[in-house]
């Protein structure tokens, strides 16, 4: 004690120190052991595993039983949580050890495994915090980043369809039919480039007829009909090279996916889909938009001035100067008496089953069926060819978020 005496009890002893002797002191503390009931026993035992190996090897240097005693006592009074406190009084012993020279692990035992927490092994991925509930944890992912444990990292798509109306990243719609070579997507530090090449087709306004990605210094070009080459010769599929990979998907749609958190698709004639990783987010410029969770600010020129004008914005992303700039756009059903009266029945069916499964997942809003109608209405030759291009966008739309959808082999698809 500080009058250098010896204190007859604990509580004596711990009184003596106080700092302020107007503050009570306290009163005498009962063993929660005794009232404890059944979990005095396990307490007791839980704590005499301190005897055993691997805290063994300190027993010379640390004495174990006073430990034992206080591992009970504050297992017995930890009511709310007696196995945190039990893995406290574990952890007091072992750091103790260890600060006299003997070090030993203990938590990688079976015995003592529900001292670890699941946080401890850190499962969330890719920058997650970790939170430890009850027996588990819950991860609070950072942006761009889902699912219980973070590993999947978010993506948009942007797709160019028909004739072809445009679906940016940001899930802003509009309609550009230019026949010139554009930039669709690129990256702004230059690790892809998507470029389009749009033709006037069969008496529609434009379509897609060739669509060439510049990834991991490769020049891979896909064209109408199916062609591919990589640097102007033709390559056997499946094709791996440097991180980048080229197939055929399940329903004959050419697919490049590379490791830059890039993925292309084009179904040879008017469909391309570009799928960008989240690691990309605010860092693209083109036609698909800049991808910033923002759909009301996507027209940026190429000189990265913002206009309201969507031909302006498409014909600034034009590759080559010389190519005439699109003119302002006209809708076709105007003009195209029967076929937009078909048009209109027909669209129709996408909002109907199998399409609508999807709904939830690809909005299924006036957009697609405005879409729809336009391309059907401009396509002067082969109208029914142009409708089933559009059940065929959507259909994609639905598969790159996971959503499959069979609709070719239904009745009220048989002109497909």
């Amino acid at each position: 004690m500080p009058d250098k005496q010896i204190a007859r009890s604990d509580k004596i002893f711990a009184d003596s120190w106080k700092v302020d002797r107007s503050c009570p002191e306290a009163p005498p503390l009962p063993n929660p052991c005794t009232t404890a009931g059944a979990n005095t026993q396990e307490a007791k035992a839980k704590c005499s595993l301190m005897r055993q190996q691997p805290f063994l090897a300190c027993h010379n240097h640390v004495k174990v039983d006073t430990f034992i005693l206080d591992c009970a006592y504050d297992v017995c009074a930890c009511k709310d949580h007696p196995l945190s406190c039990l893995c406290e009084e574990y952890s007091a012993y072992a750091d103790t050890c260890s600060l006299v020279g003997v070090n030993f692990q203990w938590k990688h035992l079976p015995q003592f495994k529900e001292c670890v927490s699941p946080c401890a092994v850190a499962p969330c991925m890719n920058g997650g915090i970790c939170e430890n509930v009850g027996k588990g944890y819950k991860c609070t992912c950072a942006s761009g980043y889902r699912g219980g444990r973070c590993q999947t990292e978010d993506e948009a798509v942007c797709s160019a369809t028909g004739d072809p109306h445009y679906r940016t990243f940001d899930r802003k719609r509009y309609p550009f039919m230019g026949i010139c070579q554009y930039v669709l997507a690129k990256d702004l530090d230059n690790s892809f480039l998507v470029l389009t090449k749009n033709e006037r087709c069969s008496g529609r306004e434009s379509c897609v007829v060739a669509v060439t990605v510049s990834v991991k210094g490769l020049r891979i070009e896909m064209k109408k009909g199916g062609s591919l080459t990589v640097f102007g010769a033709a390559v056997t599929l499946p094709y791996n090279n440097q991180g980048v990979n080229i197939v055929k998907d399940k329903t004959r749609k050419l697919q490049i996916t590379a490791d830059v958190g890039l993925k292309v698709l084009y179904n040879g004639f008017s469909n391309v889909f570009v799928t960008a990783k989240a690691r990309h987010m605010n860092r693209l410029a083109g036609l698909c938009g800049n991808y910033n969770g923002n759909a009301d600010d996507e027209f940026i020129k190429v000189d990265m001035k913002r206009t309201a004008n969507v031909n302006e914005f498409g014909n600034s992303w034009k590759v080559g100067r010389s190519c005439p700039n699109e003119p302002p756009l006209k809708d076709p059903c105007l003009t195209a008496g029967n076929v937009a009266r078909v048009a209109k029945k027909k669209c129709q069916l996408l909002k109907q089953q199998p399409f609508a499964v999807c709904h939830n997942s690809v909005v299924q809003d006036a957009g697609f069926i405005n879409d729809c109608e336009f391309d059907v209405c401009a396509c002067n030759n082969h109208p029914t060819s142009c409708l089933c291009e559009e059940f065929d966008a959507y259909s994609t739309s639905c598969s790159l978020v996971g959503i499959p959808i069979t609709w070719k082999n239904l009745s009220q698809f048989a002109e497909c």
